[in-house]
Parts: C-alpha cells; structure tokens; sequence
C-alpha cells in the first residue's frame, strides 16, 4: 500500500483519512479517533476540490475510470493506495495536519501494510533537518520500515533550495527532468530549471534521483456539466476542457509520484528489501547525464545519482547488498527535541539563572528611553545598543536624525544621541531640556556645552582600544580601575575637554586632557551654562564590538543618566543573565534584533536563541569535557554554587582568563565562519559531508567535501551567487577565483580534483552519508 499525502484523491477505492481544519466531518464521511488524534474517514469516495493528490495518485497507479482511456496506466497500476488528506482546498496546509497524517499512516501501517509513502509536497527549511517537526515525522515513518518519497521543491535553479521534507537526508528525494514529450529519445531531455537544487543547508547533497516532471499527464475531477464543481486545477488549467479528465501538470509533486510508482514495485518484487536497501538500489540503478566523454552534463547537486531507472532498480540481480544511509544515526537524530517557543523558560527580569547577581537594576525596568540614530531601520551598530536597552529593562523609543523633536524629550528618563547621526540635523534640539542626555558624537559637544567651540576643546582619537579611568568611585566607572580595554578591535574614541565642573571619568590611555566619558550633576557649570539635568559624554567604541568593560561601562553611563543608580552605588551588573556560558555583551552584539528566533524572549536569556532544539551552553565552543562538569544536570544551565563558582560578575571563574576578568578562555563557536556564532543560527552545523566556501570578493559559492575513503579535498560544484546560476569547470575558471580568506587551495591546476562533471559511486552515495 502506498500513502498518498496530499489534498485527497478523488474517486479512489481504499479509503481516505481526512485531517484538515477542524475535523468537523462533512456528508459521507465518519469521524473517528485514534490515539487521541480527530479524522474524519471516507470509506470509498474520496475528496480532492483542489486537484493535485488525484493528479499525483494517478501518476503512481491511475486505476480511474476514464472512458475511451483504458490504455492510461500508472506506474504501478496493481497498487494499493490510501489517501490521507493533509491539505484544505487551496493546496496548502498546516504543519500539525501533516505531522498528525504521517502519524496516522505510522499506526495504521501493519492494518493495511503501508510501505511506501508519498509526500508530493513542501515547505521552507528553517531549523537543522534533524529538529524539524515534519522531518522528524517522516524519520519516524522510515525507522519503522516505510519508504518515505518527497519531492526536492520547485526553486531553481539556486542552490541550497531543496525543502521540508526533500531536506531530510534520509529520505527518497526527488528532483524533476524534462522529456521534451519526445519518447524513447534522451537527447533532448534536460533538468527542468525549476527543480530544486541541493546541497541542503545542512551539508547533504541532494536531490537523491532525477524523474519525469515536467508536462506529465494524470487524472484531476471534471464535472462535465458545472466547470465551478470541477476540481480548482482544472478549473485555472488554460487547456481546460469539461469532456477532459487528463491533463498535464508540471512540478517535482509528479516526479515524485513517478518515483512512488516505481518504489511500490521495488517493494513488491523485493518484499524482504528495508527503506535503506531500497534508497540504495533505486540510485544505485540510476542513469546519470552524460556526454559523450562520460562526463556529467549536470552536477551533484543538480541530477544527484541520475535519473531513475525502473528495470533495472524492480529486476536487476546484479545490484549489491548494500544499504544507503550506512553513516547516520537514526536514533540520536531523533533523540533531538524540538523546543518551542513557548516553552522556552521563563523571563525573570531579575535574576534569571539565580547566581546572586542581578540582570539588571530593578529601578530601571519600564523606565522609557529616547534613542536618536541616523535613519531607520537603525544602522547595525545602533540596533546593539537599542537591544541591550531592552534588555536592561528600558522601554525605547527610536526616533531618526530628521523627524527628531524637542519635544519627544517630553516624559523620557534619557535621551541617547548615537554617533551615527550628522550633527546639524540635532544642534541645539536637547541643549536646554531637562531630561538627562548621553551623547555618543563630539560634534555635538559644543552644540551641548559640554565643551568649548574651539578644535583644541574636542576631537577624534584613531587605533584605539584602551581607555583610563580617571574616577573609580564614580557609579559611572563600573567599579572598573586603571587601564581598561573597552574595544575588541582598533577603532576611533571621541574625546572632549569638559569645564571644571564635570566630573572625568575616562580618558584617552596615552592622553590625560582628553576625556572619553565625562559627566555633569544636574546644576553644574557647563560652558555658558548651568546643567538642566544629567548630561554624560561617552565614547569608547563600538557597541558590537565592545569588551565586557566596554559593556559594563555603558550600562553604567545609562543606568546613572537615567536615575538608576545613585552616586554612592557600587554598580554590578550579570554578564551572564542566563547562564549559557555565552556572555550576554556577545549575544546582544550578534542577535538578530535582539531576539534571534523572534519568542519574545532576548538571547541573552533565551537557553536556546535560534530555537534549533539545542542549548546555547552546547553551541558555545566549550569543551565537552568541561560542559559535562558544568552542567550536570544538562538543563542547558552551568549549574549554580556550590557546583560553580562565578564571582561578582555573574559569569563563570571557569570560563574566565582570571576570576572576573570577563575575558573568556575559549572561543565562541562559529562553524560556517559567517560571523554569527552557532548559537544563534540555524544553519551553522552543516553536519553532511558539504561544505560551501565564499569568493574573496563575495560573487561565487564554491561546494566540496572530502573523499569519503581519504582525506583528498574534493569540489562538487560552483555557483554565482547573485544569478543564482550554476558554473560547470570551465566558467568558473574563466573567472579566476580566489578563496584565500577561508583558506581553500583552489586554483588552475584543481582539474584533477574537480568532481562537479565526473561520475563516482564514491560521491554519488555521500546523500547518504554524514
């Protein structure tokens, strides 16, 4: 029996399981519960009001009684085939209706010895294959001995396209060829340009096998005498017609029926063969593209092991006994638990991971911010620091250098003017109010009086790292003393040289005169007049590439400017507010605004930010040794003292150079090297056999992988990445290249190592192999 999901098949004869909406079942049709689950059954007439699953059924088996067209035969037209019905009358459908159908044909599968299931259907990656809600479903279905058949997607030609459930490297993914409607004649055949192309984000190639796709004809409802009745397909079909029943469609849906037909056979000359061995003899038995020199016309990534080969892969007895997929690991693939959002653990603004040292300062929290940056959406380094605002528990308003208003000052605790703004779009706007202010630019200064007019009262420092507390009982020093590095890389500090009257916090480390954080009491003697209210300067680089100090001496300045702290405040604040080992001025500098999976929850108290199903503490890049001691109970949290020690920082002495010194001794994992640290991105595993590298000059994506019986580096394919086309050899020497930032020795004389237009049951297997 083979298991069509899809949105019902008309007319069929086994039966139909309907799962769609409110399961509220409609004439003729049962309802029924299993295993807690609601469906709705239809023991003979089935329903399909949008067209595709009878088109796809009809592919597999076309037992429909069409008159004047006996001659009309599926695949595999002695199949068993039982509709499950996943997708409502518009085609499209829920991840839970699908899940629930799958499971369904999982417990059902002994009743009506389900051993081929067809997924004629998609949907876009956006978690690890291996956490992934369908994936997980259909991995569930191939453990238990059913042929899973998806279909790779229909978004070529770009690379790395191939969708839920095509993704999932287990299964039979199938990608779509062009017959040209000429039969018996290979010559004009071709890759249909709309066929999904692997590797998939994950680092698998794939699609697995190439099948007829493209002006494929199959069966769809017709009401001869009302066109409204007929199914939707039909309907919009320009070669609509109300005496036809056949009609053409295009998609990899029916190459993936076409390749359902030929599973089903396989399964039925092979009763004994299990998804593995039948995954392994359908590519093993495919016909690759090639010319008249042997080489592959199409690479890897484009036709995979070829197009599919009926006789040989049901009748061949020449085809060993060997199993696809012999790498992965089934069950610790499914040992992965999805993590939903609202599960996510709970927001404690206070002290999330109870170490005794405080988030932030409850004084703070509610407490509204204006923040004035140079456009919107804000540039990168000033969304950081508006992400870490939130954070601290301010509610901030954003305004631009050109709608900004006096006015807008009105109610607010601090105004924050970013460096990114051109100064004679503020001037004076904020001179006089009496809100306090923290100004980033040193153009604005004088505007300010903060300092004088002249270029001797303030400027720009370059190649700068370092700054020198000049008053460490100030709350605005952070508790920090003598030299401090402020910023990760060398950057430019602006400094100032405030009235008598200001208190200097921080200076050049080389320069005494010149201030970089400088502030004023509320009534103090500025430059030609008395402070309104708090007025802070501060400069020390940028927020994205702050150190812990650099952090701590900002929250410092906002948390003073905003009357969070008062004067004689020792400031201490958690540089791990969750306890993932990863400290939070890393997860705000790097979050996609703030919040990577979008929960609600900032990263730097979210367990697991790009909500793939794994801690952060695990993505983090600490040894797993040292993991295992740290967290002992695996909750995603180092354990809390006695266990572990974590000073008046918050973070963990054993993570630390020195004891609060907030300077990690490892380093944050980044495995795809794109500057976002594991943690935070879904795709950063690439746990298959590909990886992708990057043109120094950023126009070409370059895929390769060892040998999987060696240790020989070799590349699999090229392609531009704005035209999203792919290059054989000669066009992507042509262009000459160079991958010397990611170090891949790729030059003119890589020919000998180029496997993008060569055939190798080596490579043709690695789908199938981590």
């Amino acid at each position: 029996v083979t298991a069509v999901l899809s949105d019902g098949i008309r007319d069929q004869f086994m039966g139909e399981a309907d799962f769609v909406g409110s399961r509220s079942c409609s004439q003729g049709a049962v309802p029924k519960e299993r295993n807690q689950i609601n469906y709705c059954w239809r023991a003979s007439t089935g329903y399909d009001p949008y067209g595709h699953g009878s088109h796809v059924a009809g592919i597999i088996w076309n037992q429909f009684i069409i008159a004047g067209h006996d001659d009309d035969w599926g695949v595999a037209p002695e199949a068993n085939i039982l509709s499950i019905r996943v997708l409502g009358a518009d085609g499209t459908g829920t991840y839970t209706d699908v899940i629930e159908g799958i499971q369904f044909a999982v417990q059902q599968r002994e009743e009506y010895n389900i051993r081929v299931m067809n997924l004629s259907l998609l949907a876009y990656a956006t978690t690890p294959y291996f956490v992934d809600p369908v994936n997980r479903a259909v991995e569930a279905a191939w453990q238990k001995g059913i042929v899973v058949v998806a279909a790779a997607g229909n978004n070529g030609p770009a690379a790395e396209s191939i969708t839920v459930p095509g993704n999932d490297p287990y299964v039979i993914t199938v990608g779509a060829y062009d017959t040209s409607t000429t039969m018996n004649n290979w010559a004009d055949d071709n890759v249909s340009l709309w066929s999904s192309t692997g590797p998939t984000k994950d680092g698998f190639i794939k699609p697995d096998v190439l099948a007829p796709g493209a002006n494929v004809v199959s069966y769809m409802y017709t009401d001869p005498s009302d066109r409204s009745a007929s199914a939707t397909l039909v309907r919009l079909h320009p070669d609509y017609n109300p005496n036809l029943s056949l009609y053409r469609l295009n998609g990899t849906s029916m190459a993936t029926g076409v390749v359902s037909g030929v599973v089903a056979l396989m399964v039925q000359a092979h009763p004994q063969l299990g998804p593995d061995q039948i995954k392994f003899r359908l590519m093993y038995t495919a016909r690759s593209a090639v010319n008249s020199d042997g080489q592959l016309l199409y690479n890897l990534f484009q036709q995979g092991s070829g197009r599919v080969w009926a006789p040989d892969a049901v009748l061949s007895n020449d085809v060993p006994d060997e199993r696809a997929n012999a790498a992965l690991q089934l069950e610790n693939d499914l040992s992965h638990l999805w993590l939903p959002a609202e599960q996510n653990g709970a927001l404690d603004q206070g002290d999330l991971d109870q170490d005794g040292v405080g988030n932030e300062s409850p004084v703070c929290l509610g407490k509204e911010i204006l923040f004035i940056g140079s456009r919107r959406p804000l540039v990168s380094r000033d969304q950081v620091l508006v992400d870490r605002l939130k954070a601290l528990g301010f509610h901030v308003v954003i305004r631009n250098q050109y709608e900004s208003r006096t006015n807008d000052a009105e109610g607010k605790a601090l105004i924050i003017i970013s460096d990114s703004i051109w100064s004679p779009w503020i001037n004076t706007k904020y001179t006089d109010v009496a809100v306090p202010v923290l100004t980033w630019d040193a153009a604005l200064y004088d505007d300010l009086r903060l300092t004088g007019d002249t270029y001797r009262s303030y400027g720009v420092a370059g190649r700068q790292t370092t700054v020198q507390i000049a008053a460490a009982n100030h709350p605005v020093a952070a508790g920090l003393s003598g030299s401090v590095q402020t910023s990760l890389d060398s950057t430019s500090y602006f400094w100032g040289v405030p009235s008598g009257n200001a208190t200097t916090i921080a200076t050049l480390a080389h320069n005494a005169d010149a201030a970089v954080i400088f502030a004023y009491e509320p009534g103090a003697e500025m430059v030609g007049m008395h402070a309104p209210a708090r007025r802070v300067a501060f400069s020390n680089g940028i927020g994205s590439r702050f150190t812990a100090q650099g952090w701590q001496l900002f929250e410092a300045a906002v948390q003073w400017g905003a009357n969070c702290l008062d004067r004689n405040s020792i400031h201490k604040v958690d540089l791990d507010g969750d306890n993932d080992g990863i400290p939070t001025f890393i997860e705000d500098a790097t979050a996609l605004d703030g919040d990577s999976d979008n929960d609600g929850i900032p990263d730097s108290l979210d367990l697991d930010s790009d909500n793939d199903g794994i801690w952060d503490l695990y993505e983090s890049g600490i040894d797993l040794e040292l993991l295992a001691e740290l967290d002992a109970d695996a909750d995603g949290q180092i354990d809390a003292a006695p266990a572990n020690q974590f000073g008046d920082n918050g973070l963990a002495d054993r993570l630390e150079t020195e004891p609060d010194s907030g300077q990690l001794n490892y380093v944050i994992a980044d495995t795809d090297g794109d500057g976002i640290p594991d943690s935070q991105s879904h795709f950063a595993h690439y746990l298959g056999p590909v990886q992708r590298a990057t043109s120094d000059d950023g126009t070409v994506h370059l895929y390769y992988a060892k040998e999987p019986k060696g240790e020989r580096v070799v590349f699999l394919g090229a392609a531009l990445i704005e035209a999203q086309q792919w290059l054989d050899l000669a066009g992507l020497l042509a262009l000459d290249p160079h991958f010397n930032k990611e170090g891949i020795p790729f030059d003119q004389t890589v020919t000998d190592d180029w496997y993008g237009n060569q055939v190798s049951s080596g490579v043709r297997f690695w789908s199938g192999v981590r």
